[in-house]
């Protein structure tokens, strides 16, 4: 038996010099891969920003990634002495920093996603790629600290973003500045609390280093949004589609097509035959949390010769949240004509949650028996 535990004691002791030897080869690429890691679980595991788990999971890495935060800046300036286990781990509370920042990130992204055209959404991820190879360049990583304060304050406000219009039960300019003066109040009780009490006499000089970053992250937001760039969170798209017809039953919504089901990459009438007394009908159905009221806009835009979209007309649907499945809701034209169109879900103001693109053409053959394919959502 001792030999056996002997045996097992070598073989730990090996491993752990190995996981040693590997992390100091690869320890210039440890923050990158733990950010990345940070993105791929939230990938998998993120949920609706109006369910609880959702807060309290973003809340929570929120002010674990705060507290490492003042820790940097402590340790900065006078180290924090650390003994006994704690010590072991001591040395990986940056790697930890940037799985709980790529975490975050990765969720408001799929959230963003969600609430926003294709368009927006990757010009999100762009920002975020850009954030993180920023963090990972020798010349920007002396400045470490800074980068973090800049990515917390993006997930910060984002958070808020999200949170806000729950508060109010709607979205519009007033959740939005809510968020951002809440934002920036946070981090001025940081640098007046925990950051006064760490550093005495300090509290200036730090502020002044770490508010320009921070300051740069809601002025971004502020023009993002009067661009109506920013996605109306928590509102989220759950389908759209173009059909012929569209009636409402006790099951549900009938919807009517003839697009054969071996197009699946077609949503529905995508190519339009059109028939004489025929109407264009977009259906849709979007997801609000219980207690939201929402005005949205169903636009029609179509595709000129030179290839630009021009506005048709806009119909308003007012929407109620609570419904798991989404509200769901439709507007027709009758008075359409071949071309390619295009349907946008907007906001009261404006701001887009998804479109969809349909091409009309005449049908070749008028005259044929068409086979309609009904579904009831």
């Amino acid at each position: 038996m001792s030999a056996m535990n002997g045996a097992l004691a070598g073989v730990a002791r090996r491993g752990k010099e190995q996981v040693k030897k590997a992390y100091k080869r690869y320890e210039r690429v440890v923050p990158a891969a733990s950010f990345l890691a940070g993105v791929l679980y939230d990938t998998l595991t993120v949920s609706r920003i109006s369910e609880t788990s959702a807060l309290l999971q973003l809340g929570f890495y929120l002010v674990f990634v705060a507290t490492l935060i003042a820790v940097e800046i402590r340790e900065e300036h006078r180290p924090i002495p650390v003994k006994g286990a704690l010590a072991k781990i001591w040395k990986y509370r940056e790697e930890a920093a940037h799985f709980c920042l790529g975490s975050m990130l990765s969720g408001f992204t799929i959230l963003y996603f969600k609430s926003s055209s294709l368009l927006g959404s990757l010009a999100f991820l762009l920002l975020v790629a850009g954030l993180l190879v920023a963090n990972e360049l020798s010349a920007l990583r002396r400045q470490g600290l800074a980068i973090r304060t800049l990515l917390y304050a993006v997930c910060l406000t984002s958070y808020l973003f999200c949170v806000m219009p729950l508060v109010f039960g709607h979205v519009g300019i007033a959740p939005f500045v809510a968020a951002l003066f809440l934002s920036g109040g946070i981090f001025a009780a940081f640098l007046a609390g925990p950051v006064r009490l760490l550093l005495p006499g300090q509290a200036v000089p730090v502020a002044r280093r770490l508010a320009p970053p921070y300051a740069a992250v809601l002025a971004a937001f502020l023009i993002f949004y009067f661009a109506r760039a920013i996605p109306p969170v928590p509102l989220s798209l759950t389908h759209i589609g173009i059909y012929h017809d569209v009636q409402r039953t006790k099951s549900g919504y009938l919807l009517t097509s003839y697009t054969p089901k071996w197009k699946f990459w077609q949503t529905g009438d995508q190519s339009f035959r059109e028939r004489p007394g025929d109407r264009l009908y977009c259906f849709f159905s979007v997801f609000s949390p219980g207690g939201f009221k929402e005005s949205l806009q169903v636009r029609w835009l179509r595709k000129d010769a030179q290839g630009g979209w021009h506005g048709s007309d806009a119909v308003p649907v007012n929407v109620q949240g609570g419904r798991a499945l989404g509200y769901r809701g439709f507007a027709f034209k009758a008075n359409f004509g071949a071309g390619d169109w295009q349907v946008r879900i907007e906001t009261s103001d404006a701001r887009e949650i998804g479109r969809i693109y349909v091409t009309v053409q005449p049908d070749p053959q008028p005259s044929t028996e068409r086979k309609p394919v009904e579904e009831i959502l």
